[in-house]
This record gives C-alpha cells, sequence and structure tokens, in this order.
C-alpha cells in the first residue's frame, strides 16, 4: 500500500485525482531533519482505513493498466482527506477535483506543505534522469 492506492478484496485502487510519495522518496523538515515522507503519507492513509470498511467505486484504468477510482470509509472522500491534511497532492493532470482542498492544507502548512516536499511526478522524473 501506498499513500494514494488501497487494496481492495485483493484488488489495488489507486486514488483518483491524487499522487503521493513514492517509495524512496525523501522530505527535510525545515529544520534541515530529513525523513520518509513515503511512509509518513501511507501510514496516514492507513489510520484512515482502520477507522472501517472501504468501497470504491472503479471504472477506469492508467497508463499502468491499474484500477483508478474513487474510495471512501465511513463515506467519507479518501483522496480529499489526504489533500486536506497535506500527505498528496492533487494531480491536475488526471482531474480538477481536488484543487481547492489542496489549496486549503497549503495555506494551513500542514502535512507536505509544512516541509520542503518534491511533488511525486516530479521526483519520479529526476530520478529518471539521474
Amino acid at each position: 500500500m501506498e499513500g494514494d492506492t488501497v487494496s481492495v478484496k485483493g484488488t489495488l485502487v489507486h486514488l483518483r485525482g491524487i499522487d503521493a510519495p513514492d517509495p524512496g522518496q525523501m522530505c527535510r523538515t525545515l529544520r534541515g531533519v530529513e525523513f520518509d515522507c513515503f511512509a509518513a503519507s501511507r501510514d496516514q492513509l492507513q489510520s484512515m482505513l482502520d477507522l472501517g470498511p472501504v468501497t470504491c467505486t472503479s471504472n477506469e484504468l492508467d497508463r499502468s493498466r491499474q484500477r483508478v477510482g474513487v474510495c471512501k470509509v465511513l463515506g467519507k472522500d479518501l483522496a480529499a482527506a489526504m489533500l486536506v491534511r497535506g500527505w498528496a497532492f492533487a494531480f491536475s493532470h488526471l482531474s480538477h477535483d481536488y484543487l481547492g482542498l489542496e489549496a486549503r492544507a497549503q495555506s494551513r502548512r500542514v502535512g507536505l506543505w509544512g516541509v520542503r516536499a518534491e511533488a511525486p511526478w516530479l521526483w519520479r522524473t529526476r530520478k529518471l534522469n539521474e
């Protein structure tokens, strides 16, 4: 599991409209202390999954043939919750639905917005070019 992917009955579903840090992606606190932002994001999602059963509506596949959908716990949209808490980025290439929630987290400097974090798609591109 990652900070933007859940497993429902053995099927992985990527949360539509968000992108969370990837395995190996590190961030820095404002004091320069490095930490595993992938693990922090994943743990935040796991804490929400622990609240109850997950339901997903998924009728699309991404480029790598992974299911993409809207998943909820106790009626709450997990992608929206990850954005409000600042542990994922709105992935506007796929959806503009969550940009306002990301802006709210950014203004409150919560989660990844309170540290030095690189957007996952930029991190992946940089890693490919190294």
